[in-house]
């Protein structure tokens, strides 16, 4: 069967290409064809051109030298190919084509690392300066070939000096060894004729200073102070030389004392409250009213050992004397029974003056008993009556004492009955009175 192979180049006729056949024909003979295709004879059509367009179309067979004829209808090219080349097995590449058919007859089939120097190439190398083994510089390069001819090849350290250094130093002044300081300058060549060579310790007093010394005061040996300077020198004539200790009140000073109250005094310039003094700290105790300690509720006893009645207790300091007062009604529940009115100590000690009184039965009629209070604990501390006229009646008792304190504690007063399991009780609203009297 035969293939047909249509082979299309598109070129794109620019300005530069003509519009006849008869050139279009030269551009197809620059193209180098095989010996094998042929044109039909009999026909001057050897391109179709279309549109700016050239078309070659060929009829290829499958075997052998072949000639077919297309339809002379189309203004197409005729071309019979007779044979082609061959391809490898997936026609990525042609077998048999020759450098030579490819334009590169000269070219050495060799690979870049087998390339031997080109003629051309040694030629431009012979005219090279060598380098050494790593070519890091080069070898058989003179001085003057890099404009260096008058260099010479000397270290830093063995250059020696230049005419034009030695001409410059000789104009120079020499130094000592080291080059600390210049030799044979004089003073005068630095501006300094007019100064002596002598150390600051050994320099004389100037005669101006001298002139400026002589308006001065002298001090005394280790210049601390002035010799020979007055008070009035330095504005303080009016100041009299006197120590802080020494000096006298002043007139306006003592003008302003005049004013004031003097020294107090307790019991010479201020009086005295009971023989307290009113100056210093704390409180001044000033006898006034006494306190007042009325009983809310009665007091009841079936004991015959006193106890401390209820409410009727205060604090006592030492040193301080009290009046203590009791006003108070009394009842018993039997004509045969009295009671017991006394006083005691917590802590306090001191000493009681004094006395009490009370009711007592005298054959069957009433009488009023006194008794002494001398004490503040056993026989002389409290007042015992025998008997009432009526029992739960009232019955006047009453005490009237100082004490003493001489050491701080509580003071109280104590009621008891007079017969073992038979009632006796102060009644309520009874008053106790006390008063410190210093």
């Amino acid at each position: 069967m035969k293939n047909l192979l249509i082979i299309l180049f598109a070129v794109v006729v620019s300005q530069g290409f003509a519009q006849t056949k008869g050139e279009l024909q030269t551009f197809y003979n620059s193209f180098s064809l095989p010996d094998s295709v042929y044109q039909k004879a009999g026909t001057d059509s050897v391109f179709e051109r279309k549109n700016g367009v050239v078309i070659f179309r060929f009829l290829v067979a499958s075997g052998g030298i072949t000639q077919s004829t297309l339809n002379d209808s189309t203004d197409a090219v005729r071309i019979t190919i007779n044979t082609k080349l061959a391809t490898n097995g997936n026609g990525s590449s042609l077998t048999g084509l020759t450098k030579t058919q490819v334009g590169l007859s000269n070219v050495d089939n060799t690979s870049d690392a087998d390339k031997p120097v080109s003629t051309a190439t040694q030629t431009a190398l012979n005219g090279k300066l060598a380098t050494n083994g790593n070519g890091s510089s080069l070898t058989g390069l003179t001085k003057t070939q890099v404009g260096l001819g008058n260099v010479d090849n000397t270290s830093d350290a063995d250059k020696p000096v230049s005419t034009a250094t030695q001409t410059a130093l000789n104009g120079k002044l020499a130094t000592n060894g080291n080059g600390s300081s210049l030799t044979g300058l004089t003073k005068t060549q630095v501006g300094l004729g007019n100064v002596d060579n002598t150390s600051d310790a050994d320099k004389p007093v100037s005669t101006a200073t001298q002139t400026a010394l002589n308006g001065k005061l002298a001090t005394n040996g280790n210049g601390s102070s002035l010799t020979g300077l007055t008070k009035t020198q330095v504005g303080l004539g009016n100041v009299d030389n006197t120590s802080d200790a020494d000096k006298p009140v002043s007139t306006a000073t003592q003008t302003a004392l005049n004013n004031k109250q003097a020294t107090l005094v307790s019991g010479t310039s201020i009086k005295t409250i009971n023989g307290s003094p009113l100056l210093g700290s704390g409180d001044l105790v000033v006898g006034g009213a006494p306190t007042f300690l009325n009983l809310a509720s009665a007091f009841s006893s079936t004991s015959v050992t006193p106890a401390t009645v209820t409410g009727w207790s205060f604090a006592v300091t030492t040193g301080k004397t009290y009046r203590i007062e009791v006003i108070a009604d009394y009842q018993t529940a039997a004509t045969t029974t009295g009671g017991i009115l006394g006083i005691s100590l917590t802590t306090a000690a001191g000493s009681v003056r004094g006395y009490a009184m009370g009711t007592v039965v005298n054959t069957a009629a009433a009488s009023e008993l006194t008794i002494p209070i001398r004490t503040t604990s056993g026989a002389g501390s409290s007042l015992t009556t025998t008997g009432v006229t009526a029992i739960n009646s009232p019955h006047s008792i009453y005490m009237l004492i100082t004490f003493t304190c001489t050491t701080s504690g509580t003071f109280n007063i104590q009621w008891a009955t007079e017969v073992a399991a038979s009632a006796a009780q102060l009644n309520a609203n009874s008053t106790l009175l006390y008063q410190a009297l210093n």
